[in-house]
């Protein structure tokens, strides 16, 4: 029994395909990100996978569409020591992750965020659940928002409109693990380092 290694494709459909099977605005949005988009049959080892700067997410990543049907993908992002995601809605009001860590983020009216608040990187990876209708028309409940801001109907909460209160108990978490916020570019309240910036720079030397 064999397995294929994951590989990077620019595209993952053939233009010889009927017109309905070549339209799909998820893989057109997928494209846009400017990450890897991985296929195959499973990835090796999530911790050396090749990343690459995703703006709205706040750190690197890639996005995995190891069937390449779109309707079991998951992205695998990577926050720097100090960083932060932007909120988004959901549940919980805290879930300390560390390695290994599961935790299921519903949908709908609450927002979640991820911080990385040790010294070290730290990555995730997010599975969706998918729905081939929906997403590959980009049609019902399940069309794309989550990097459209709130203030234009979608789901996303700009760095600058959250609770001031929630960095503020992020760097005094990063403190007590002796590591420094990198955030400032982006939050008006931080007061670390300037870190990524709205323009994609990461500031990583």
């Amino acid at each position: 029994m064999t397995s294929q290694a994951p590989e990077v494709h620019p595209e993952s459909r053939s233009d010889s395909l009927p017109v309905l099977d070549r339209i799909d605005p998820y893989m057109d949005w997928a494209k846009a990100q400017g990450v890897p988009i991985v296929d195959g049959y499973y990835v090796e080892d999530m911790a050396t996978l090749e990343l690459a700067p995703w703006a709205r997410k706040g750190g690197r990543g890639a996005i995995l569409n190891l069937d390449r049907t779109n309707e079991k993908d998951a992205h695998i992002v990577e926050l720097a020591p100090g960083g932060t995601s932007e909120p988004e809605h959901h549940l919980y009001e805290e879930i300390v992750w560390q390695p290994g860590t599961l935790a299921v983020v519903p949908y709908d009216e609450c927002l979640h965020q991820h911080f990385n608040s040790g010294p070290t990187p730290a990555r995730y990876i997010a599975i969706l659940s998918g729905s081939g209708g929906g997403r590959k028309f980009g049609i019902g409940p399940r069309r794309i928002v989550s990097d459209v801001s709130m203030e234009d109907g979608g789901n996303q909460l700009e760095y600058e409109a959250e609770d001031p209160e929630v960095h503020r108990l992020f760097e005094a978490e990063l403190a007590a693990n002796g590591a420094t916020c990198r955030m400032k570019a982006l939050v008006p309240w931080c007061t670390g380092e300037a870190g990524p910036t709205s323009s994609g720079e990461w500031g990583d030397g």
